[in-house]
C-alpha cells in the first residue's frame, strides 16, 4: 500500500471535490492563511479543507492565528480530512459545524458533512489571485525541476573522459530536459 502524504491526500480530496465542477487550488494562501485545499464550488463559494496526518499536527491547529483573520469571512464549509485512525479521537477545538474526511488506504469517506455557514461570494479579486498563485507556483516547481536535471546530466558528462560519451550523454541531457518541459496535451478521440 502507498503511504499517504499530503501530496497524496490532496490529489484523494480533488477528486471528492469534483475537479471538473469545481475549482481546485491545492497550498495556497487566501483569506489570512494557508490553505491545504481552496475548493470554490461552481456557485462560487469557498470551501476549505485541512489536512492533518498526524494527531499532534491537528492539535497545533488550534494554536494557528488565521481563526481569527478578518478574511476567513469568505469561507463557507470547512472539513478537516486525516486518516481514519484519527476520527474517533476527534480534538475539543474542532467545532461542530466542521466537516470530517477520513482516508483509509486508497478509500475516502465523509464522516460528517460540514455545515455551511453564511458566507458572501468569493470576490473576483480573490478568485484572481488563487489562479495567479497557483499559476506562479506551477512554473516555480517545473523551473526548479529543470534546473535540478540540468544540473545533475552536467555532472554526469563532465565525469567522462571520451569525447563520444560526452556525446551520448549530451544527447541524453537534451531528452530529459524536452521531457521535463514537455507539457501533457490532453488526447482527442478520433
Amino acid at each position: 500500500m502507498i503511504p499517504l502524504t499530503e501530496a497524496r491526500a490532496i490529489i484523494m480530496l480533488t477528486n471528492r471535490f469534483d475537479v471538473w465542477n469545481n475549482r481546485c487550488f491545492p497550498n495556497v494562501l487566501l483569506c489570512g492563511g494557508e490553505m491545504d485545499l481552496a475548493v470554490v464550488s461552481r456557485s462560487g463559494f469557498l470551501w476549505e479543507v485541512e489536512v492533518k496526518l498526524t494527531r499532534y499536527d491537528w492539535l497545533a491547529d488550534a494554536r494557528k492565528s488565521k481563526w481569527t483573520v478578518p478574511g476567513r469571512r469568505f469561507v463557507s464549509r470547512f472539513f478537516y480530512a486525516v486518516p481514519e485512525a484519527l476520527i474517533s479521537d476527534v480534538p475539543e477545538f474542532v467545532p461542530d459545524s466542521a466537516g470530517l474526511i477520513a482516508f483509509q488506504g486508497d478509500t475516502i469517506r465523509e464522516v460528517r458533512t460540514a455545515r455551511r455557514h453564511k458566507a458572501p461570494k468569493l470576490p473576483d479579486a480573490q478568485m484572481r489571485a488563487l489562479y495567479e498563485s497557483t499559476y506562479h507556483r506551477f512554473w516555480r516547481e517545473r523551473l526548479h525541476r529543470h534546473r535540478q536535471i540540468e544540473h545533475a546530466t552536467k555532472r554526469r558528462i563532465s565525469g567522462h573522459k571520451s569525447g563520444r560519451a560526452r556525446q551520448t550523454l549530451a544527447g541524453n541531457r537534451e531528452n530529459l530536459l524536452n521531457s521535463a518541459l514537455r507539457t501533457q496535451q490532453p488526447t482527442e478521440a478520433a
